[in-house]
């Protein structure tokens, strides 16, 4: 049984999330519950099998081992009823590095890549940063529930010009898994339409109440790149180790190509791997006790609202650790909503504009931490919109 509740401090250790929001924030002070990572130690199996690794001493050229892969696949498979095969598997830094090395490989500067905002930021940057033309497929909301808006899609996707689509699934910040209906009609427009088709599933194993349900398994289109990630799972994205399957053999090779002409080598770190190896093998229970608590959040939060904040309302959750907040009811949005969230409440949030434009009257906030500190920024909210 895991304490969740007996938070590690993480401050003084050059953690991005309390010990540098300098980088995002001018303000001093701040609760953060921006950055999406998690506050809670990370499985015991893969704290264990790093240490041992360290303690062999020697940190020299390494490659992946069969049971690297052997761990991941029994992961795809017990949990996810997704068979992969070996030779699918490529590994990349990060996820989001590995979305530029797919936009720089398989669409020219100038092309088009669809976008589905309000969407995680980097994938704007993964666009417009190599040249490529921005092209938003803007999600649907009604009654705090988000849609594809498919008959846009299947014009912009149309469009000879338009070459990939970026899919986020499940979606981060709307907190939505797609379902086996939606994610079919998605692969027939871009098979129809012979665009790519790039997933992005960092977040599939946090899925409540739905189920996650992998590209890779629904289609054999030779279009396909799925992008996963231990990072958001075990709370690992420091250890930078992305695992990418590509099933078509030439879109593989020219993925692996860029990367090594972007990078040098494939990069193949031995700490992530015995740390990844070790999760994917043994982590089930962590994880299946890490998410009854992050839910547990979910449900306290939105209790709270109800109580005490009604002029706020939380987007259904379906997916990731990342509450998706309106304040529209409040009044405040863009500017007017960060000064208050920042310079008021003193809180850091990931405020809604940097995922698009008609989010501006929202906030991102990650649950991934103690239930105090959830309660604390809630305070914070009530207690100074009461001002």
């Amino acid at each position: 049984m895991y304490d969740f509740d007996k938070m590690t401090d993480r401050r003084g250790t050059s953690c991005s999330k309390w010990d540098n929001m300098s980088s995002m924030f001018s303000e001093k002070g701040l609760l953060p519950l921006w950055i999406a990572d998690m506050d809670f130690r990370c499985c015991e199996e893969a704290v264990s099998a790093i240490r041992k690794r360290v303690d062999h001493g020697v940190f020299g050229y390494t490659v992946l081992p069969d049971s690297y892969f052997d761990a991941i696949a029994g992961w795809m498979r017990r949990r996810h009823g997704w068979s992969v095969q070996k030779e699918w598997l490529v590994t990349s830094v990060t996820v989001v590095s590995a979305l530029n090395i797919l936009v720089q490989a398989f669409t020219n500067p100038g092309d088009g890549v669809i976008i589905q905002k309000p969407v995680y930021f980097p994938f704007e940057e993964c666009v417009l940063d190599n040249g490529r033309a921005l092209v938003n497929n803007e999600l649907l909301e009604q009654d705090g529930y988000y849609t594809m808006d498919f008959d846009d899609l299947e014009r912009k996707a149309s469009c000879p010009e338009n070459k990939m689509l970026l899919l986020c699934s499940p979606h981060n910040p709307v907190c939505r898994a797609w379902t086996e209906e939606e994610l079919l009609r998605v692969i027939d427009i871009c098979r129809r339409n012979d665009i790519y088709l790039i997933a992005d599933e960092i977040h599939m194993d946090f899925v409540f109440n739905a189920k996650h349900i992998p590209l890779g398994t629904l289609t054999d289109y030779d279009k396909l790149a799925v992008c996963t990630s231990p990072s958001k799972t075990f709370n690992m994205a420091g250890l930078k180790m992305a695992n990418i399957f590509i099933p078509d053999e030439n879109m593989r090779k020219a993925f692996t190509r860029r990367s090594k002409s972007q990078c040098g080598i494939i990069p193949n770190n031995p700490l992530s791997i015995a740390g990844i190896e070790a999760a994917y093998a043994g982590g089930d229970k962590w994880l299946e006790e890490v998410k009854r608590y992050i839910w547990e959040n979910f449900c306290f939060v939105d209790n709270y609202i109800k109580q005490y904040l009604p002029a706020l309302r939380m987007t259904r959750p379906e997916a990731t650790y990342l509450a998706w907040i309106d304040f529209s009811g409040t009044g405040l949005r863009g500017k007017e909503l960060s000064v208050f969230l920042r310079e008021k409440a003193k809180i850091a949030l990931d405020e809604g504009s940097v995922f698009g434009k008609n989010s501006e009257g929202y906030a991102r906030i990650n649950l991934a931490t103690d239930r105090t500190v959830v309660k604390e920024c809630l305070d914070r909210i009530r207690d100074n919109l009461a001002k």
